[in-house]
């Protein structure tokens, strides 16, 4: 029965798909802007495995200045084997994950080049993009030069010289 022009195709086409909406956000830290925060500067170039910890738990975890052991004691090995490769890749998916996460704009071989040239400074650039965005993965052995705070200012009471009882508090 079936003669030429009646086979049927062996897949249909949908036309359900789904789309992802684009990246429209940019870098709030530059690459290039590492000695804006000295601290953090130090910390990444002499305790890079430990900082690898603490931007592991904010980007993956969104634990700010929290620690994560496995993968610090992970990145010590990795760097022991494959020296500073393994510092490029890490710093890559990093970047990778906090772009991603917050829709900046970029595409992996941009991350990749990135932190081929200069992991440090990638890896400087998400701390300070994870810490004005709210999730900050702490220092180390420096305290920050800069504070980031997304929270809302507290209003502290004045003094009064009448006592505490006529102080208003807000909370």
């Amino acid at each position: 029965m079936g003669g030429y022009g009646t086979a049927q195709p062996a897949f249909a086409a949908s036309s359900s798909y789904v789309t992802m909406p684009l990246p429209t956000e940019t870098w709030e830290a530059g690459v290039c802007d590492c000695f804006q925060d000295i601290g953090l500067c130090c910390d990444v170039c002499f305790c890079t495995c430990c900082q690898a910890g603490r931007i592991y738990d904010a980007a993956f975890e969104h634990k700010p200045d929290s620690f994560n052991v496995p993968v610090c004691l992970l990145m010590v090995g990795a760097s022991y084997f494959f020296g500073a490769i393994a510092t490029c890749v890490f710093s890559m998916c990093m970047r990778d994950k906090v772009r991603t996460s917050y829709g900046i704009m970029g595409d992996g071989c941009d991350d990749c080049c990135m932190s081929f040239w200069c992991a440090p400074c990638v890896m400087c650039q998400v701390h300070r993009e994870l810490s004005k965005r709210g999730t900050p993965p702490g220092y180390i052995c420096c305290e920050p030069s800069i504070k980031y705070s997304n929270a809302p200012l507290a209003v502290q009471p004045a003094y009064n010289p009448c006592g505490a009882s006529q102080v208003v508090r807000y909370t």
